[in-house]
């Protein structure tokens, strides 16, 4: 009969209602739920039987079903969090956890919920005790291709990495010519102040002996002393040596003069100009003479150089030293009273690791790790040798510094050279070449020997004439400005433990350290479903996969169609609460409607029963 058929109907018709306005419950419950996806239910009719083919025959509906209840993948609005270890997805995908949930011992779930921490075993799990899944990264941030689940090593230790290279930017201000510092080898010596040699009533029996401070002073008549500097390349560079000129009367207007040095600032020979000739406790003669003097008028009349004698070679110079002493208008003269004379050499020292400040123009410094990680505090100075040119020489303090010859000592109270080098600018200023002479140095305390690079930019010389082919201006420049440091960084650095954690877009997990490095500690995966409504629901927000949804593509965020991960945010509830009011009005009214035929169906029947009566 027609009338139970719509009893029926509307019975359906309240039964699907009722299942709606659940959904819309549910999705009103959990409008805080983060990560959750707003639900909709779909009604399906449901027809009775029908006559193929003829449209007139056909029968009627027999109410209404809840078809499903599908899950709308929307993005939801992100919400900033002040813990770094909440993370949203923003695009498509999910993220991947595995472990024991939902009567699965070894399940492998997928949410959208970012709300993770760090349990006590260093993994990242989720409120539920799920481990999230990733990739881990070895030493040198490479990341592995196998998904694991996520450990995030909270006691990990950063080890120290010695410094081997030094970037610096500055500007050098260019000095006029007068306050050049530049090392520059004696040639000769004068007398041109003049000076006398008072005559002597008795020669030397013998002559002149030069072997020692002591023989020379009993065999010569008179001595004066005068700076020689050298072009040693030691670590300490150029020296000034003090030389003494030995003055002996061997006859009425003859003297012999000899100039003489210690033996230990005198290099044993050419093939080893490293190792001293002596203790310093015999003088050796690198030069010497005549000296002849007009009978009547006491004026020089002849002044000469042995050639035999001038050719000496100081320690740690490659090439032996030829030094000129020059007699020619000199005005000495041989006169009665005291012997006086004041000789006088050319030549300049330069730049002087014991007195850095004073023979440089610039300086600056930079903190510096040996292999333990300890922070030595290395000063760069630089001094103008010419127009456009000039040298520098990087110092660290011997105190720090372990003597080659026996580590177990320090060279304290000496500036150590670590490196040097020179620098040249064109006439706009531009860096033109550097170079640098490689020195193996040992911080004191330390396993091994360490060197260091100084890079001071790109120069501007082309690649085909062997330089950089930059600008020349992105380092050192030589600007009429003052002197002034833009850049300084070095590559060394100490021990460090893990201090927090930033995740990135594309999922990386960068651990900051005490020590100032980060480092890339694992990444979080993403998987995608070909079909999303595919899933399973489960509680707690998770999901599982099923033959309609696909297999996981699991991958890294930001590729292969997956979203990105925003750290220190978390992914809102996608529940709109206006919309879910208005459906809970409507499937109310619904339900009141097929609640309303059910009363005039039984109406009907009863005015059916009535008719027997």
């Amino acid at each position: 009969m027609s009338i139970l058929k719509s009893m029926y109907s509307a019975a359906s018709g309240l039964m699907a209602h009722a299942e709606a306005i659940s959904v819309a419950s549910d999705n009103i419950a959990n409008v805080n739920t983060i990560g959750f996806k707003a639900q909709r239910a779909r009604f399906e009719d449901i027809l009775g039987s029908t006559v193929a083919g003829a449209v007139e025959n056909q029968a009627s509906g027999q109410g209404v079903r809840l078809g499903g209840v599908h899950s709308l993948f929307t993005q939801g609005s992100l919400i900033g969090s002040n813990l770094n270890t909440d993370m949203a997805i923003q695009g498509d995908g999910f993220f991947v956890m595995q472990g024991a949930f939902d009567g699965q011992q070894n399940g492998r779930f997928y949410s959208r919920d970012g709300q993770f921490n760090i349990d006590n075993d260093g993994f990242m799990v989720n409120g539920a005790g799920l481990r999230v899944m990733g990739y881990s990264a070895d030493q040198d941030e490479n990341l592995s291709s196998t998904l694991s689940t996520l450990e995030v090593p909270l006691t990990q230790i950063v080890p120290p990495k010695a410094s081997t290279l030094v970037n610096l930017g500055a500007n050098l201000s260019p000095v006029d010519n007068e306050s050049f510092i530049v090392s520059t080898a004696t040639s000769q010596i004068q007398f041109g102040t003049g000076g006398t040699l008072a005559p002597q009533g008795t020669d030397i029996p013998g002559g002149f002996d030069g072997t020692t401070v002591a023989t020379a002073e009993v065999s010569s008549h008179y001595s004066s002393n005068v700076t020689i500097y050298d072009q040693a390349e030691g670590e300490a560079g150029p020296q000034a040596h003090d030389a003494t000129i030995w003055f002996t009367q061997t006859g009425n207007d003859t003297w012999t003069w000899r100039a003489t040095v210690p033996s230990n600032e005198m290099g044993a020979s050419t093939v080893d100009p490293a190792t001293a000739r002596g203790d310093g406790t015999e003088q050796v003669v690198i030069a010497g003479g005549a000296l002849s003097f007009d009978n009547t008028t006491g004026a020089l009349t002849t002044g000469s150089q042995d050639a035999g004698l001038n050719d000496f070679l100081f320690l740690n110079t490659d090439d032996p030293s030829v030094v000129d002493f020059n007699f020619a208008n000199s005005n000495i003269s041989q006169a009665s009273g005291v012997s006086g004379i004041t000789p006088t050499g050319n030549g300049s020292l330069g730049f002087q690791s014991e007195t850095p400040e004073t023979t440089s123009h610039f300086s600056t410094s930079v903190i510096v790790y040996d292999t333990l990680g300890v922070g030595h505090n290395v000063n760069v100075f630089f001094n103008q040798t010419s127009t456009g040119n000039w040298s520098w020489h990087a110092l660290a303090d011997g105190a720090e510094m372990a003597d080659p010859t026996d580590t177990t000592q320090t060279r304290e109270g000496e500036n150590v050279v670590l490196a040097n080098g020179t620098i040249t600018f064109d006439e706009h200023g531009r860096l033109m070449t550097e170079s640098q002479t490689t020195k193996t140095f040992h911080f004191f305390n330390t396993n091994g020997t360490q060197q260091i690079n100084f890079d001071f930019g790109e120069n501007a010389t082309s690649t085909d004439n062997g330089g950089d082919g930059g600008t020349g201006l992105g380092g050192l420049t030589q600007f009429d400005q003052a002197s002034s440091v833009s850049e300084i960084l070095q590559d060394g650095y100490a021990s460090g433990a893990l201090a927090g954690i930033k995740v990135q877009l594309d999922g990386k997990i960068t651990g900051t350290f005490t020590n100032g490095e980060r480092r890339v500690l694992a990444a979080v995966a993403l998987a995608r479903f070909v079909n999303n409504d595919g899933l399973i629901r489960r509680d707690n927000g998770h999901y599982t996969e099923s033959p309609d949804s696909g297999q996981a593509l699991v991958g890294q965020a930001g590729t292969g169609g997956r979203g990105s991960i925003v750290g220190n945010n978390l992914e809102q509830s996608t529940v709109e609460l206006a919309n879910e009011f208005v459906n809970v009005i409507t499937y109310q009214r619904g339900f009141q409607a097929n609640s309303r035929s059910i009363t005039t169906a039984d109406q009907l029947l009863q005015e059916a029963v009535n008719l027997k009566r």
